[in-house]
């Protein structure tokens, strides 16, 4: 009989992503993550109002405010709602747990 060791090498270097955490209005049933500096799209989901969003981005978005994030009413009953200049918070992905944050 014989025995197998099996030996594993993690690598627990820091990853820094940047974390992205809205709470969207009651009245809201759409997120729009806009790059303020070039219009590009950087995420869009459906949401349900009063929701939190949760997100994990490229680290440039942590390191200068370059979003811009529009909560949108699908009923057009009220105007869409504008956070301008928004900057995500630099975090390290390997250690990070999304559910408790």
């Amino acid at each position: 009989m014989s025995i197998i060791n099996y030996h594993f090498t993690f690598d627990f270097n820091p990853r820094q992503v940047a974390f992205l955490n809205v709470t969207t209005d009651t009245n809201s049933e759409r997120l729009q993550v806009i790059n303020r500096n070039t219009g590009e799209l950087v995420w869009h989901q459906r949401t349900d109002g009063g929701a939190t969003v949760k997100r994990i981005l490229p680290v440039k978005y942590a390191n200068d405010p370059l979003l811009t994030c529009i909560l949108f009413d699908d009923s057009l009953t009220n105007n869409a709602a504008i956070i301008d200049g928004v900057q995500c918070e630099l975090i390290d992905a390997s250690t990070f747990d999304m559910s408790a944050a």
